[in-house]
């Protein structure tokens, strides 16, 4: 990680900095209109540009980097090829705040009472995270900063955003995204609220308290303000490392068990889901063979209404039943449907059932669904005329996408009809 004295944390400067991306790009697109071949173009300029598009984007952090990782993950699929690259370069964060600057970010009690390490343990888009010892205790914490300005600038920074994509020619003309930005700045509205952030991570530490594969840090509410987070350090592996992969088949196996089934506790009986199933929210702590949940700023409390037809969904993928799907995805204002290759739209979803087909054991690790369901989907997407789907929709289907990830890359054998059953029928 590199070392960064400022960010651009004021509203002209950061607004300065995306105009001046848009009139580069906009330009240097005008000064290619002689080329037939608009994807060449388009390709030419990005090619040109992403170094300079990225690097000013990692300069301002906060909100507008946020978005751009987030509408990569949550949207991914309907924007071009050249978008999902520019936004995915996103995802590596490789500058942080010096201390000197970050500090200033800290309540005086935080800097009387703890001992802080200068280098951070991780940075991202609207913080980073520095190891700190308590005085009095010598317990390590895990502080979370927020950087400067970050809450307020969510607003115009998602606006900017959206500019510039326009402006590169990187959004779809006719589907309509007013939702999708209006829940991506709703979502970057909690996780720039730490207090809901420590409400969530004590409910769930509360709620897992007796779990044999999960454990969640302890909360220091009273080293916790507005824009710092103070959790319990804890240790672990990353989930992509090989010490992980080695463990046993039956662990892996009780695991993925109870990840699946964490999921579905979450969505129907918590009533609050940690959207958000990438592997780097997760480590294993080898000396008990527990997974350590450590983000929840992307939990989703969703509507009952939208609860009870997404179960209908979730009951047409267990039972492969085409009838129920429609009907339900109809409640839901999914698709357009006079307007769709339904055909495709139940094969692909077929597709997503097809892990609740067997009676038995299903191999995740072993599975060729993931990689059917993205080759179907560019097809899908093409014939597939979608309405206005609830906000809601758009982060629950994305954690069911990670939960599917998740079992896949850690290799679970998983009865998954056994799981499920009880949620969708009891």
């Amino acid at each position: 990680m590199k070392p960064l004295k400022k960010i651009k944390s004021g509203f002209l400067s950061r607004q300065i900095s995306v105009g001046k991306l848009s009139l580069k790009t906009g330009v240097d697109f005008l000064k290619t209109m002689k080329e037939s071949d608009y994807k060449k173009r388009l390709e030419s300029i990005l090619k040109d540009n992403v170094s300079s598009i990225t690097g000013e984007l990692h300069l301002m952090k906060g909100p507008i980097m946020k978005a751009g990782q987030m509408l990569s993950m949550y949207a991914g699929e309907i924007l071009p090829d050249e978008a999902r690259e520019l936004l995915k370069s996103l995802e590596n964060q490789s500058f942080y705040l010096e201390w000197d600057e970050i500090k200033k970010e800290l309540p005086y009690a935080l800097l009387r009472d703890l001992e802080f390490e200068k280098n951070p343990l991780a940075a991202a888009s609207l913080g980073q995270v520095h190891l700190a010892k308590v005085k009095s205790t010598n317990d390590v914490l895990a502080v979370k900063i927020q950087y400067r300005g970050v809450r307020k600038a969510i607003k115009n920074d998602v606006k900017s955003l959206r500019f510039l994509l326009k402006t590169l020619k990187l959004l779809p003309k006719t589907d309509n995204l007013d939702e999708l930005f209006d829940e991506i700045k709703e979502m970057l509205r909690q996780e720039t609220d730490y207090e809901n952030e420590l409400s969530c991570l004590v409910e769930y530490k509360e709620k897992l308290g007796s779990s044999s594969c999960f454990k969640v840090p302890k909360a220091y509410s009273e080293y916790s303000f507005e824009n710092v987070l103070a959790l319990e350090y804890m240790e672990g592996i990353s989930l992509r490392d090989e010490a992980f992969l080695s463990i046993s088949q039956d662990k892996r196996d009780l695991i993925g068990h109870e990840f699946l089934k964490l999921f579905l506790l979450e969505l129907f009986d918590w009533g609050v889901v940690q959207t958000d199933a990438h592997l780097g929210n997760y480590l294993f702590d080898p000396k008990d063979e527990r997974i350590v949940l450590l983000d929840f700023g992307a939990c989703k409390r969703a509507d009952e209404n939208f609860l009870k037809y997404y179960r209908e969904i979730l009951k047409a993928a267990y039972e492969l039943n085409k009838d129920l799907f429609f009907k339900a995805a109809e409640k839901l204002n999914y698709f357009d449907l006079e307007n769709s290759n339904k055909d495709l739209l139940w094969t692909y979803f077929s597709l997503v059932g097809a892990p609740f087909e067997s009676d038995d054991l299903y191999d995740w690790g072993a599975s060729d669904i993931p990689d059917k369901i993205l080759k179907l989907l560019p097809r899908v997407l093409r014939e597939t005329k979608l309405k206005s789907p609830p906000g809601d929709a758009v982060f629950i289907d994305r954690k069911v996408a990670g939960v599917f990830f998740f079992l896949k890359h850690i290799g679970a054998r998983v009865n998954n009809k056994k799981v499920f059953y009880p949620f969708l029928y009891e």
